[in-house]
């Protein structure tokens, strides 16, 4: 019976036939106990013996083959029903629950608005693609404490790895008091050649190449036609200089820290825009080439980042972006507020793109209204009596 229950629960073909054939064996261990234990006298003796002569009578034989062939059938009905059949059943809902339907999904449960959601992931994730966690693991085992990983940096303590694990992208834009490449990777930045400091940059470096498939050495201008990609945020903190989010006059978009670019290469660029913006609509080729890069790349922008449903509940007609690239600056003044985000295109919006203010003051009421988003060549051309400026243009 055990030995029944033990054939029945195995599942693998290769298994099944060892397990058949070590049963075999176990059943013959009386004979082998035999053989290796009684001596040859006894063996022979035993093999002289005559059989036992017993007399049948024909219903006797009936009655006998008919028992055995009951016994038989039970032997085999019974394990098949009892164990086979039950685990056949087992196994195909195990099939089933692994293998049927869709499978490349993931469900996330956001707490905050207590709501579900649900994304398909990639065909990629079938394969077996090592993740960056798993390729720095692999990368710096067996190292010592002296080595500086090179896809990853080693903190100090459990505070700054849990505050360093959970911290958002907007929270480490802001974490660190300077503009990472032009400090880092500058010479005249604060920490040209200081050793901790480049060992991050590199790090940093050496994700962004792993992320995007490019050699391990590559650089900040090498990973320039990367900058305007939605994932790309450790590429804006780390190459602000690069990606335009020091540059005043870069395309408005992801120029905010919640989109990767550095606090104080925004504060950089927000100050060059103050101070070297003329207070004319698209007053120079580069301001004109940006206006028209924002329009070209609107749709896409909000597909990849709210997705392609945002369009089908908003206000929104293939118009807007013709007119804005058609009428310039002044459509601002027609159509004020984006339908799609509802933000007020001069204002910017902080999770997305920077104020268009700085691209288009004029239609923004920059030469009546001075704000801390129009340039200060405003100031000289502010029709409103009633407001005075400080030495640094804020309204008071």
């Amino acid at each position: 019976i055990s030995g029944v229950q033990w054939l029945a629960r195995t599942t693998s073909i290769v298994d099944l036939i060892l397990n058949a054939v070590a049963l075999a064996g176990i059943l013959e261990i009386d004979e082998f106990l035999f053989v290796a234990m009684v001596p040859t006298k006894v063996q022979m003796a035993i093999q002289k013996l005559e059989p036992i002569k017993v007399t049948y009578k024909k219903t006797h034989s009936e009655r006998e083959s008919v028992i055995h062939g009951i016994f038989l059938l039970c032997a085999i009905l019974l394990p098949w029903f009892l164990l086979l059949e039950p685990l056949s059943l087992e196994m195909l809902e195990v099939k089933h629950q692994m293998c049927d339907g869709i499978q490349n999904f993931v469900i996330a449960y956001n707490a905050e608005v207590q709501m579900a959601v649900g994304y398909v992931t990639t065909n990629e994730l079938k394969n077996e693609i090592e993740t960056l966690p798993e390729f720095a693991v692999d990368s710096f085992k067996h190292k010592s404490e002296m080595d500086m990983p090179k896809y990853f940096n080693m903190l100090r303590s459990k505070y700054e790895f849990e505050g360093a694990r959970i911290r958002s992208m907007g929270e480490e834009a802001e974490y660190f008091p300077f503009c990472w490449q032009t400090e880092v990777l500058h010479p005249n930045g604060s920490f040209w050649n200081h050793e901790n400091m480049t060992k991050i940059m590199q790090s940093r470096l050496n994700t962004i190449a792993y992320k995007y498939e490019m050699p391990e050495n590559s650089t900040c201008d090498d990973f320039l036609p990367l900058c305007d990609r939605p994932d790309a945020r450790l590429l804006r903190l780390s190459c602000g200089d690069t990606c335009g989010c020091s540059d005043p006059l870069s395309s408005p978009w992801w120029k905010v820290t919640m989109t990767g670019c550095g606090d104080f290469c925004l504060w950089a660029r927000k100050e060059k825009m103050r101070r070297e913006t003329e207070c004319q609509d698209l007053a120079t080729a580069q301001s004109n080439q940006s206006w028209h890069a924002f329009w070209d790349s609107y749709v896409d922008v909000i597909i990849a980042y709210y997705g392609s449903d945002r369009f089908e509940f908003a206000n929104y007609t293939t118009g807007v972006v013709d007119n804005m690239k058609r009428y310039g600056c002044s459509y601002l003044q027609t159509l004020p507020y984006d339908p799609v985000t509802s933000s007020r295109w001069c204002d910017g919006l902080e999770d997305l793109f920077s104020p268009l203010s700085y691209l288009c003051p004029e239609s923004c009421g920059c030469r009546e209204t001075l704000s801390l988003k129009c340039p200060l060549s405003c100031a000289l051309n502010t029709t409103n009596a009633t407001s005075t400026t400080n030495s640094y243009g804020y309204s008071r």
